[in-house]
């Protein structure tokens, strides 16, 4: 949507009311209490077919008397008008409008054609329409309330505030309340409605210019155009201005899974999860998080480290924080040397010294730790955010604990939450009121803030690269294991010493060629499972055993219309089996996949997601993040494995992938790896 369009919609510089009322409680009428409330001063034109005038302003009976110069047109009238409506707003020139209207793509196909209608005006006068179905937005820049929810005025301060972005008109006012409940500035709130012109994607591109707006939320129920909204992610990057998104609806929306391991376990979310992540966007779980982490980041800057320290006087907090750092997979570095010896000589001698930082109920006696404690994790690079978690005392200790604190917090560049612990127990004098007043959050709950504070730490350090559009064929054909491991082997990958036949003798020859004990294959792409079809034969010992196994494997299989012939491989040695993958979706472009793998793959589901052009390093910790890990290491007698070898063959697979752009997916289930090396046992490709 082009920008000026965008602008006529969200910050208009003249409106129309049409189907406007004089009863306060109506769709028709709520709106124009709003704009009073909000002191509104742009010019309002109202058009009503039943009444001449309403609260002393003159009512318009037709749109085509209008005045040729609106930028904005508030359609308050019922689907069945909403066309013809829309037209004569084309006609008059007006160049946005707000269509309130349900009935519309979300009642079925009857819905659906009249929504159409509504897209083909707009086409044909360049209108930008917000809606059908939608609660209007909310533009607190300019006092302009064009929504019949009920809604008060907010100041923007000049620093920005935050933009809010839902496709449901109920979560954009709860959202709303919530964050000014919080005290945090909302610039624009925007309810997209079924989006049948505008799109969430315009609005989030609008709000990434606006000078007013200093982070921006969103909560989906659907990305309509996932390209787009990529693109955005990495120019909020660019533009360091936060980008928080809560994605609803996504356990019901699972991927339709190729058969392979690698389509079954790379579910819709899991893909865009990883993706956007790789873009900075703060992936968060719940609303609560949502207003938390955009709260945050509206205030302060996005942290430059992952790392969060937490600075408490309960040693059983400090204790629940390494167990939901554990659990819930967030970074609290050890401090460095310097660090560690300031605090030494300034804690009681009895305190632990560490992140967390445990002052100890010493801090009642001597406010001065909460301050000096924050000191020292704010000025140790390896922190980024910081948690201060402390009990309220009496009006006076709680004064002193805040005394201590303000100093140290209110110009700080590393965002910084207070928890104030006792639940919704009333904070003695009010010092949270101060806290809030010096531009930190305040929560109740150190828990609720870890678990924000984690999602915020998950986009640190993301970049703003660039990545090549990723197209998926209309018809993908699945190659055999012996064309994809031919594949493979031509990028690098380690695949085993094999021969592929059509008969018995010509698997004797290539057995005693490649030297026993072997594997015999039967070869289709049908049989993607090829040991349920009993398509399999392992540890063949000699040729006896060999001639054997190929006579019965040929009556199972030897009927498949597109059997392709046998695949004669060397037997590999004991080793973990792993499964890595790459899917290239349509929308959202290439991802990688690593876990445990074998059989078990898909009853597991112990594996990570990693963007196309993961370095080692970033291989190397989602490895850490597998349940399994340890396994990696050796476990239970059994030695280490070559972690080096699995590196090196993920990193190979995203290189395939963006070399070969045909390719739709790859499964190499399992990749054996050795105490040196690794071998792809299985592998399945998909492509154009």
């Amino acid at each position: 949507m082009a920008a000026e369009a965008m602008e006529s919609l969200v910050r208009p510089r003249s409106l129309a009311i049409v189907g406007a009322s004089d009863d306060p409680s109506s769709i028709g009428g709520a709106p124009l209490v709003n704009l009073s409330a909000f002191g509104a001063v742009l010019p309002v034109h109202l058009v009503s077919r039943s009444r001449t005038e309403i609260n002393g302003s003159p009512c318009l009976s037709s749109i085509d008397l209008l005045p040729a110069d609106v930028d904005c047109a508030v359609l308050v009238v019922p689907a069945h008008a909403a066309a013809a409506s829309l037209e004569a707003c084309g006609r008059r020139g007006v160049r946005a409008a707000i269509v309130y209207a349900s009935g519309f793509a979300e009642t079925g196909a009857a819905g659906a054609a009249a929504q159409q209608e509504l897209v083909d005006v707009a086409a044909r006068y360049g209108m930008a329409v917000a809606g059908p179905n939608c609660l209007g937005l909310i533009n607190f820049v300019d006092g302009l309330p064009l929504t019949f929810g009920s809604i008060a005025p907010q100041a923007v301060p000049a620093s920005g505030g935050l933009g809010l972005v839902a496709q449901s008109g109920a979560m954009t006012m709860a959202l709303t309340y919530a964050a000014q409940a919080e005290g945090v500035p909302v610039s624009y709130a925007i309810s997209t409605g079924n989006e049948a012109v505008v799109t969430l994607e315009d609005y989030v591109g609008f709000l990434l210019e606006d000078d007013h707006t200093r982070c921006v939320a969103v909560l989906a129920e659907q990305i309509r155009r996932p390209r787009e909204f990529r693109r955005l992610a990495r120019r909020a990057l660019a533009y360091e201005k936060p980008l928080v998104l809560l994605q609803a609806g996504r356990e019901g929306a699972a991927a339709a899974a190729a058969a392979s391991h690698t389509g079954a376990l790379a579910g819709d979310y899991l893909v865009i999860e990883t993706v956007l992540r790789d873009c900075g966007v703060v992936l968060v779980d719940t609303l609560d998080e949502l207003v938390d982490a955009a709260g945050l980041l509206t205030r302060c800057a996005r942290p430059s480290a992952a790392g969060i320290g937490l600075v408490t006087d309960s040693g059983s907090v400090k204790t629940l924080t390494l167990d939901l750092a554990a659990a819930t997979g967030f970074a609290l570095p050890e401090l460095h040397a310097a660090t560690t010896a300031h605090l030494v000589e300034v804690l009681p001698e009895f305190a632990t010294v560490g992140n967390p930082v445990d002052i100890t109920a010493q801090g009642l006696n001597k406010p001065s730790l909460y301050g000096d404690a924050a000191q020292a994790l704010l000025d140790d690079d390896a922190i980024g955010m910081l948690l201060i978690a402390a009990m309220p005392g009496s009006d006076r200790q709680t004064g002193e604990q805040v005394d201590a604190l303000l100093p140290v917090l209110s110009n700080v560049t590393k965002p910084v939450v207070y928890v104030f612990m006792g639940g919704a127990h009333p904070i003695p004098g009010g010092h949270d009121a101060r806290v809030r007043a010096a531009g930190i959050p305040v929560l109740r709950s150190p828990e609720r803030a870890l678990r924000f504070l984690g999602k915020v730490a998950a986009s640190a350090g993301a970049r703003a690269a660039t990545e090549p559009e990723s197209v998926l064929p209309g018809v993908a054909t699945t190659l055999t294991e012996h064309a994809s491991k031919l594949l493979l082997s031509a990028h690098g990958l380690p695949v085993p010493r094999s021969a592929l036949v059509s008969d018995v003798q010509g698997a004797s020859s290539a057995a005693a060629r490649l030297g026993y004990p072997v594997v015999l294959k039967a070869q289709a792409a049908s049989m993607l499972h090829k040991t349920e079809a009993g398509a399999v034969a392992v540890g063949l010992a000699d040729d006896a055993e060999l001639r054997t196994a190929f006579s019965v494997m040929s009556r199972r299989v030897g009927g498949a219309a597109d059997l392709d012939g046998y695949l004669v491989e060397t037997m590999a040695g004991p080793g973990l089996e792993l499964i890595v993958g790459a899917r290239r979706d349509p929308d959202w472009g290439v991802v990688l996949l690593v876990g445990m793998g074998g059989v078990l793959a898909e009853l597991l589901s112990d594996v990570v997601l990693l963007p196309a052009d993961a370095d080692e390093s970033r291989i190397r910790d989602g490895l850490a993040q597998l349940r399994g890990h340890r396994l990696l290491e050796g476990f239970r007698g059994a030695g280490p494995v070559d972690v080096d070898a699995v590196v090196t063959t993920v990193v190979a697979v995203g290189h395939l992938m963006r070399d070969e752009p045909g390719v739709v997916e790859v499964d190499l289930n399992p990749l054996r790896v050795f105490a040196v090396g690794a071998s792809v046992l299985d592998a399945t490709v998909m492509r154009s």
